[in-house]
């Protein structure tokens, strides 16, 4: 099926996608001299920044970052999932981790046919449709592969900040400049 547009409506959407980034939200515009911090969260944000100022780089800040979501933001990130990592270098090259959940060790050919048909439900509920999650293995893999200065700093600064906010819920996001 093909959808086709107006062409003043195509020219207005263009404008509006390439406008987008000039529109804030609300708050103040965040600068910084050795980098942003933006996250869903103003702990994540927190930790992240707090990466920067203990010399991590922002490899680092990222893996607080992410790590600090795992505990504030857990319904949508964290360790018990997966993700996919992609850094530029400073000498232009690319790094790309991939970190999805994997199939357990024991998962067969079969596990999800009953009675000689595919059963779908079976791979969307119950034990058999777990995964094993892969974003903790992601940030050791590019941790170990010296892109990040320190893996046990990432965890010591997450966890202080994202501590705090197991018994608060604030709203809405923190865009901070590092120092």
């Amino acid at each position: 099926m093909r959808i086709s547009f107006p062409r003043h409506a195509r020219a207005g959407l263009a404008v509006a996608l390439l406008c987008a980034p000039l529109v804030q939200a609300g708050g103040e515009l965040a600068h910084g001299e050795r980098g942003i911090v933006a996250t869903v969260h103003p702990l994540a944000t927190d930790a992240a920044v707090e990466t920067f100022r203990n010399g991590g780089n922002a490899i680092d800040g990222a893996v607080a970052a992410a790590l600090a979501l795992g505990i504030v933001d857990g319904h949508n990130s964290g360790i018990g999932g997966g993700c996919f990592i992609l850094i530029r270098l400073a000498d232009g090259r690319f790094v790309a981790i991939d970190g999805r959940e994997t199939a357990p060790t024991g998962a067969t050919r079969d596990m999800f046919v009953r009675d000689g048909k595919a059963d779908p439900e079976l791979s969307l509920t119950g034990p058999l449709a777990a995964g094993v999650p892969g974003a903790l293995a992601a940030f050791i893999t590019i941790c170990l592969g010296s892109l990040c200065n320190s893996m046990p700093r990432a965890l010591a600064t997450a966890r202080p900040s994202s501590m705090s906010a197991l018994n608060s819920s604030p709203v809405g996001g923190k865009n901070e400049a590092a120092p």
